[in-house]
Order: C-alpha cells, then sequence, then structure tokens
C-alpha cells in the first residue's frame, strides 16, 4: 500500500457546521451545533441540515441517522450521549 486509501463504497459523511455549505466552520459542538453539512462522497454534493431546534447531542444523532440512514460520527459528542 501507499498510504492512499481509495474506498468504492458510497458514504454520506456528516459534519458540524456553522455554515451552510463546505467554505464555512465547523461547529465543535454536536448537539448544539447551528447544523450539519451532509457530504455526498459518490456524487460530491453537499446539503445542509438546519439545527434552529438546537436539539441535544441524542436528538440529534437520531434525526441525521432518520434523515439519512447514515452512521456518523464526530468529536466531543458529550458525555450523557452514551
Amino acid at each position: 500500500m501507499n498510504g492512499t486509501y481509495h474506498a468504492e463504497v458510497e458514504m454520506k459523511i456528516a459534519v458540524t457546521a456553522m455554515g451552510a455549505n463546505l467554505e464555512g466552520r465547523v461547529d465543535p459542538r454536536f448537539g448544539r451545533a447551528k447544523g450539519f453539512v451532509i457530504f455526498d462522497t459518490e456524487s460530491g454534493e453537499a446539503a445542509h441540515v438546519d439545527n434552529t431546534q438546537n436539539l441535544n447531542a441524542i436528538q440529534t444523532a437520531n434525526l441525521i441517522c432518520q434523515s439519512f440512514n447514515q452512521i456518523n460520527s464526530t468529536v466531543n459528542i458529550g458525555r450523557r450521549c452514551f
């Protein structure tokens, strides 16, 4: 291997976001993030999911999983999420 990973798997990646596009900053919070940018690795397109409801971490994870049927990962979910 040369250190480069090439996946043939379609994924949608949810990234916490302070803005509504790929140029925005990453929000360090999960449940209280302002929104999420969902990036589709197959099409290269990005969509925004607003979190104006200010959901907690568990509710936010459910929202993303129900909306996109995907597993998501992040840093700093919070101590009560598990």
